[in-house]
């Protein structure tokens, strides 16, 4: 319990960080609004010591991490958001889909653990749903370049649920924090220059989670739509 506070104040802490920037400038500069419609690729990162319900025990009874590559497979993911530029603060509040997939039998020394009763194996299906907020800086200005690194945070609020044919489904609400990279190419722009849209990549990694989700590095595009109010 302590250690899931912490983490929910080390959010807390960063989002405040993440957003005074961001109001410092509203003020003065360019606004645009934003719409987001991405997918990416989602390698497993980091050890575990557990999936699900089940504790990774050893042969003498010890508890033992395991890789991210001996638990989890590579995975997608699929979003969409809306949000705002200011000054080269990208603000954006969406929706995330993840397919969790993991591997159906974890060796942990001389152990075999798997899911399902004894004699036979019930995989589960895993699938994260997030409320997704980023916070990001261009390190160019979109409305005059035609390209614009980027880097930022950001702070998941979600659910993973865990079914399987026969069992009763499971559901474990948990939080993530992120470190955000990549860059952002202008595709097109109106004459007036008040509406653009880029292709952009959108990467990330994970790095704090809570409850049962997995860490990933994220890789993927995104569609971008600029346009100012």
């Amino acid at each position: 319990m302590l250690r899931r506070f912490c983490f929910v104040s080390l959010l807390a802490a960063l989002l405040l960080m993440a957003v005074i920037p961001t109001e410092a400038v509203t003020r003065v500069g360019k606004r645009f609004n934003v719409l987001e419609i991405g997918a990416g690729y989602a390698s497993p990162a980091g050890k575990y010591d557990y999936i699900g319900s089940i504790d990774f025990i050893d042969d003498m009874g010890i508890v033992r991490n395991l890789n991210a590559d001996q638990v989890y497979d590579p995975s997608f993911t699929l979003g969409i958001s809306l949000g705002q530029l200011r000054n080269r603060w990208l603000v954006t509040v969406g929706a995330v889909y993840t397919k969790v997939n993991q591997l159906d039998t974890f060796k942990v020394g001389y152990n075999l653990w798997h899911f399902g009763p004894p004699g036979g194996i019930v995989v589960p299906s895993f699938n994260q749903f997030d409320l997704r907020l980023n916070v990001n800086y261009q390190f160019t200005d979109l409305s005059t370049m035609n390209f614009a690194p980027y880097a930022g945070i950001g702070l998941a609020a979600g659910m993973i649920s865990m079914t399987a044919p026969g069992y009763a489904s499971e559901y474990d609400v948990n939080t993530l924090l992120s470190a955000n990279f990549g860059v952002e190419f202008k595709l097109w722009s109106s004459a007036d220059k008040r509406k653009f849209v880029t292709l952009a990549s959108v990467n990330s990694y994970d790095l704090l989670s809570s409850g049962y989700r997995p860490r990933n590095l994220n890789i993927g595009g995104a569609i971008k739509v600029y346009g100012r109010p």
